[in-house]
């Protein structure tokens, strides 16, 4: 009787363990690489500054953005106005003000880019 019970002992102990390790393995084969590539889905949709709108500007044809948050709406507003003025400081010869100087930059906004030409595979600008 004394042996019966260290057989029924050793079932329920093996049963434990078989059950914990197999929850373990399938939560590590299963779960958890369904769970990155959700949480890197998300990342690559959601992570990025997805609050903002843009309008084409009607005569020189460069988006002109704003903000969509209204908690720092002032923020936003100061942003959108200084990055007028650097385009226009880039557009004119000057360097910027607010951030290091860029020549590639400086040669998209001034249309001197081997980019804003028809022969090297990039898009004319739209008239």
């Amino acid at each position: 009787l004394k042996k019966r019970g260290r057989v029924e002992m050793f079932n329920v102990c093996f049963s434990t363990a078989f059950i914990v390790f197999a929850s373990v393995e399938g939560y590590a084969r299963f779960i958890q690489p369904f769970l990155d590539s959700a949480a890197s889905l998300y990342d690559d949709g959601c992570g990025f500054n997805t609050r903002f709108a843009y309008v084409l500007h009607p005569v020189t044809g460069m988006p002109l953005f704003a903000e969509t948050d209204f908690t720092t709406e002032m923020v936003s507003v100061r942003c959108f106005h200084a990055s007028h003025y650097e385009a226009i400081r880039l557009r004119a010869g000057f360097d910027p003000e607010s951030f290091p100087p860029n020549a590639s930059l400086a040669a998209l906004v001034n249309g001197t880019s081997s980019l804003c030409t028809p022969s090297s595979g990039g898009a004319p600008p739209a008239s």
